[in-house]
């Protein structure tokens, strides 16, 4: 089961002007959908990305019937007699490395030495492992085996198409590329396949009081943390983060630079300046430009913006480093991946009971950060954000006016 975020019953009440969790996904999925498109890439480029068609053998796999051991080729009929009391010995005729690029021919009672992958010389109907003979060859001037044992016919062959026949679907549109399936369309010949394109993703993180983090704080100053945690958890959706920026509290400056990585990126992504106060730079600088904002019924990451700012999709998320986090998980997450072809955009959802109680905040709904183990899940403290942030590895889905009891099943979200 994975999160849809936009599955939340409508609440009866709301602060005005405040709208729920459903109409701010949908607002945040219909801004990225038109961003979605293909292209062709190479396969060694194509990793995380998803198929936008089916993947079709061009050839057969193999390609030409080859042996798939170590051995001898042999003629079933001439060692069907043979056994550890009474071996049968050939004339070893001809030696097959893998890589041989001219075809042989096998003659009646002979044997061709033969590796892995060598292809199957024209008469040669079976293939004997080493280990059921006298061993290979070491003086050609006495080209002789004895085969210690029968097969059957076809044995320790690989035949042609045996793997993978012509035309065969290999991968389904809306499969994600992984390494295994770069090998396997490698191994087809397939230099390159239609994806849907990454989107680039451009960041800028707000703040005055902000200093980059190795850098000694002065009084009144903080390390500044949301740009690198975006950062992870655009990456961690198979987007691309074009640039990265931290930028103070002057709007002019920050327009500039805003207008700048718009024009670079698919999508803007800010932190901080989206809240009601006196001097809230993304607000003032994105005003009259397509951006709107409002609060949403959620908590954290109440404050929330979005809309088109020279053309280019902008997400105005708060500035507080878990309101920022949650705000993507609930919102940005799921909305690019579909804007990138993943068919699975949501975080694995699992029901477990909770170890405490949880108050509940009316209309609002609550994402807490929490831990999970063996079946159950204890909310973190809230009065440490920054702890709970280290140690959680889900959210914790309240959707209930009145809380959750001690005990009481609860929705969770990993972050695993």
């Amino acid at each position: 089961m994975t999160a849809a975020p936009g599955s939340a019953p409508t609440v009866p009440s709301r602060a005005i002007g405040a709208v729920t969790i459903a109409e701010h996904c949908h607002r945040v999925d219909n801004l990225l959908a038109p961003l979605r498109s293909t292209h062709r890439v190479p396969i060694r480029d194509a990793l995380g990305a998803v198929l936008a068609a089916d993947v079709q053998a061009i050839n057969e796999l193999p390609a030409f019937a080859n042996s798939a051991v170590d051995g001898f080729a042999v003629r079933a009929r001439d060692v069907e007699a043979a056994s550890r009391g009474t071996p049968v010995t050939l004339t070893v005729a001809t030696y097959l490395p893998a890589g041989v690029t001219d075809a042989r021919s096998l003659a009646p009672g002979t044997a061709a030495q033969i590796m892995t992958g060598a292809p199957i010389p024209n008469g040669a109907d079976t293939v004997i492992a080493v280990e059921d003979t006298t061993g290979f060859v070491r003086d050609r001037a006495y080209p002789l085996v004895s085969v210690f044992v029968s097969m059957a016919l076809g044995a320790n062959i690989r035949a042609r198409g045996e793997d993978i026949g012509r035309h065969a679907c290999v991968a389904r549109a809306g499969t994600e590329v992984t390494p295994a399936l770069i090998g396997a369309l490698g191994a087809l010949g397939l230099a390159s396949i239609e994806v849907f394109r990454r989107l680039t993703v451009a960041i800028l993180t707000t703040g005055a009081e902000l200093v980059a983090p190795g850098t000694p704080l002065g009084f009144g100053r903080i390390h500044e943390s949301n740009s690198a945690m975006l950062e992870a958890l655009v990456r961690g959706t198979g987007a691309e983060v074009v640039s990265v920026q931290t930028v103070g509290d002057d709007t002019a400056s920050f327009r500039r630079d805003l207008i700048d990585a718009a024009n670079g990126c698919d999508v803007v992504i800010t932190s901080g300046g989206v809240s009601a106060g006196t001097h809230e730079v993304v607000r003032e600088a994105t005003t009259g430009e397509g951006v709107t904002f409002g609060p949403v019924l959620v908590r954290p990451g109440k404050p929330q913006g979005l809309g088109t700012f020279h053309g280019t999709p902008l997400i105005a998320l708060p500035g507080n480093p878990v309101s920022s986090f949650v705000s993507f998980e609930v919102f940005v997450r799921s909305g690019l991946r579909v804007a990138m072809g993943h068919r699975t955009a949501g975080r694995v959802v699992r029901t477990v009971t909770v170890t405490e109680a949880i108050p509940g905040r009316g209309s609002v709904r609550q994402f807490l950060l929490g831990l999970t183990s063996d079946g159950s899940v204890t909310p973190l403290d809230a009065h440490a954000p920054i702890a709970a942030l280290a140690a959680s590895n889900c959210l914790i889905d309240v959707n209930s006016d009145s809380g959750i009891e001690r005990g009481a099943a609860v929705h969770t979200w990993s972050l695993e």
